[in-house]
């Protein structure tokens, strides 16, 4: 099994791994990733991370829509280890022709940069956040959420305190939070890029 440190490592630094499959010629994937740290040191940073991740990918696909049309759609997230310390990557992802992967570098790298430098409006603010916060509900009358929070207790006592938490720290994200956050997350690193692309391009 991989040493978990491996992936901080690799994320931190800007770095590129081109991987290549046998499947359709007119097929490949990117993911670009950038260190977000772990869970457990800081739940609140956690789900400021994910208000950002979500800002994120509402820029990144308004870009590329524009750029490439509606069939395209990225994915922004966060992966935060609840085990070990400093793990966690937040990765923007897409699948798409090959030829188009240089648009998608760049139009991730241009946003990064001018979230890292404080553009990102009260608009953008509001529609990643609103259906975050109304999904909280939603997602506590599902027996699989409290499943994982009972199951989480048993080996972790304090994820109970991190549920109890959840819904104060997504109402009390604020903008000047997001902006900071984003200057912290994308303002010195280009981040960890992996493509898998068909064989032979």
């Amino acid at each position: 099994m991989p040493d978990p440190t491996q992936f901080t490592e690799a994320a931190m630094k800007d770095a590129a791994q081109t991987l290549f499959h046998k499947g359709p010629k007119n097929r490949a994937a990117a993911v670009l990733n950038w260190d977000s740290g772990d869970f457990f040191e800081n739940p609140a940073r956690g789900r400021q991370l994910r208000v950002l991740a979500a800002i994120m990918d509402l820029k990144l696909t308004d870009d590329l829509r524009e750029r490439l049309g509606d069939t395209y759609a990225p994915s922004v997230n966060v992966d935060q280890s609840e085990t070990f310390k400093g793990i966690g990557v937040l990765s923007a992802t897409i699948d798409l022709e090959p030829e188009k992967l240089k648009i998608f570098y760049a139009e991730i790298q241009k946003i990064a940069a001018e979230m890292a430098a404080g553009k990102i409006d009260d608009d953008e603010f509001t529609r990643a956040t609103k259906p975050i916060l109304e999904g909280l509900p939603k997602s506590e009358e599902d027996n699989k959420y409290w499943l994982r929070v009972a199951d989480s207790a048993q080996f972790r006592p304090e994820t109970l305190g991190w549920h109890r938490t959840r819904q104060s720290d997504y109402q009390s994200v604020t903008l000047p939070q997001i902006k900071a956050l984003a200057k912290q997350v994308f303002g010195s690193a280009k981040g960890l890029r992996v493509e898998v692309r068909p064989e032979g391009t």
